[in-house]
């Protein structure tokens, strides 16, 4: 667990997204330690990445998903629905990330742990934002199929650019 005397500090330096608001120097295992208050949080190579808490639409539309998934998971016992702040390891000793919905097929479930998801849920879904759509688009969905991710969904509830993307 992290204590107060090394509690982690923000890294003096330009933020890399809008939507970050802070970055820390930090081990794989410290960042599994780290009890993080709001938001959600990557540790991407050695680096962790505090995002802003969700907004009210942002967290409707992840409620009304984790609802489907979980219901859908329960209905057929085909899986597990879950939300951050859970994390997944996409690159061992490299990358935990928090997408905003998991789906985890029940013959996976061994995988699911306390610490995170040890390798890809079978669908990653993200709501997209405006801090965060170069980062879902790019980044992240390169990181997923690298990783296994069969299905990655990116919702885009933006005026003008409502979208939805399926990547398998």
């Amino acid at each position: 667990m992290v204590t107060a005397l090394d509690r982690p500090r923000p890294l003096p330096r330009l933020l890399p997204y809008p939507d970050i608001v802070a970055v820390y120097d930090m081990t794989e295992q410290q960042y599994l330690d780290w009890d993080q208050q709001g938001g959600l949080a990557d540790w991407v190579d050695g680096k962790v990445y505090h995002y802003t808490v969700a907004g009210e639409s942002h967290r409707i539309q992840v409620g009304f998903l984790i609802g489907f998934f979980g219901g859908f998971g329960i209905a057929l016992d085909a899986g597990r629905a879950h939300h951050g702040p859970y994390a997944m390891r996409t690159r061992p000793g490299h990358s935990w990330r928090e997408p905003d919905i998991m789906f985890i097929a029940e013959r996976n479930a061994h995988r699911l742990t306390e610490q995170g998801l040890m390798g890809p849920a079978d669908i990653v879904v993200e709501v997209a934002s405006t801090g965060s759509t170069r980062r879902d688009r790019e980044e992240k969905r390169l990181e997923y199929e690298a990783a296994g991710v069969a299905e990655y969904w990116i919702i885009d509830p933006r005026p003008r650019r409502r979208t939805i993307d399926f990547y398998v």
